[in-house]
């Protein structure tokens, strides 16, 4: 059997490893946060390079057009 003295020892341990779970937990959901917030920016610059290449596309095909036409 355990004594008092070993018992409140072992509640005082066991408290002291759920203080460090919840804060650990309490970091991850930070970091979740943060990941989240960087793969929104992330898919937006995304966007709009893809947006920006497809513009230029349209140009350089619009700006070949004519040049076929000027040089006949």
């Amino acid at each position: 059997m355990i004594d008092r003295e070993e018992f409140i020892s072992m509640d005082r341990a066991v408290g002291r490893i759920e203080g460090k779970i919840d804060a650990f937990i309490e970091q991850m959901k930070v970091h979740d946060n943060r990941t989240t917030d960087l793969d929104v920016r992330t898919r937006k610059v995304e966007q709009r390079q893809y947006w920006l290449s497809g513009v230029g596309a349209a140009l350089g095909a619009i700006a070949g057009a004519l040049g076929m036409h000027i040089k006949a």
